[in-house]
């Protein structure tokens, strides 16, 4: 049996493949039509889990698996905005660390837990660095607005409660059955929302067509990094399923989106991202 770990790298490697394919080709694309083109077709890919799912569920099992779909619809609507209007390594380093801060603040009220001292720290100093990164002058020139910095913040605590309902689906859900029914409700949020806000399927369609080398691949690693990511969560908690995944990601986000894309004071950037994975790490295992 394949330990945990070595699917949670597997998918921290396709995520960050993935992150800079999406800055790539969101450079002349509008950010709502691709996400929902490549959001269709990842549902499309996922058809071979059926062979292996199992329908047999509640309706709260299914409401809770198309509330799961919906927040995961727009952390990728979110993801993409900020990418196509901001840096990636600042942005991939905020993703990496900040809902971990998340899920350990939401753990206090909604689970009674208690914080260390440690922790304290941890969340503290991860909270300058992410300041720094967000806003200090010269670094926090890398957003054309305060509202994506501000996308920032919603996405990463949107990705923490989806990474707890994805981990605690799993304790009632196979893998097979959550990742197919979840692939299929994004793809029918991005489907209504961009039917009522935008040109509605004729649009997806021109994307698909206009770009559908980038929008394949792009759906392939979202099914690859999502089908591992599950796969993970079933062998370890979700705090250290986390870290372990983010790291990898968050290295190549940052080496190769600042390198491809020349973003400025590359090896600031890296140094504090190397901050943000050691306090993060801390944040976990104290």
């Amino acid at each position: 049996m394949i330990e945990w770990y070595y699917f949670a790298l597997i998918s921290s490697i396709l995520l960050g493949v993935y992150s800079v394919v999406e800055k790539l080709a969101l450079k002349n694309e509008h950010a709502t039509a691709f996400t929902s083109a490549f959001s269709i077709i990842a549902a499309a890919m996922s058809l071979p889990l059926l062979l292996f799912a199992n329908f047999d569920l509640t309706y709260m099992q299914l409401f809770l698996i198309f509330a799961n779909g919906t927040i995961m619809a727009l952390t990728y609507l979110l993801a993409a905005r900020i990418f196509k209007h901001g840096s990636i390594s600042v942005a991939s380093a905020a993703f990496g660390s900040l809902p971990s801060v998340f899920v350990a603040l939401l753990a206090i009220p909604l689970l009674g837990e208690h914080l260390t001292v440690l922790q304290y720290v941890s969340i503290a100093v991860i909270s300058v660095i992410i300041y720094l990164l967000l806003f200090e002058r010269g670094l926090g020139k890398d957003f054309e607005s305060n509202k994506y910095r501000i996308m920032v913040l919603v996405r990463s605590l949107l990705v923490a409660m989806q990474a707890v309902l994805t981990k605690y689906l799993l304790g009632s859900v196979d893998v097979p059955t959550l990742l197919f029914l979840c692939e299929i409700f994004m793809a029918f949020d991005f489907a209504v929302f961009i039917s009522v806000k935008y040109g509605g399927i004729k649009e997806i369609v021109f994307t698909i067509r206009s770009y559908a080398l980038p929008i394949i691949l792009m759906a392939a690693l979202t099914v690859g990094f999502s089908l591992t990511y599950f796969l993970s969560l079933t062998g370890a908690d979700v705090s250290l399923v986390t870290p372990v995944r983010n790291t990898v990601y968050v290295v190549m986000a940052v080496i190769l989106g600042g390198m491809l894309f020349n973003e400025d004071e590359l090896k600031k950037k890296l140094a504090l991202s190397a901050i943000l994975l050691i306090f993060t790490y801390l944040l976990i295992a104290a």
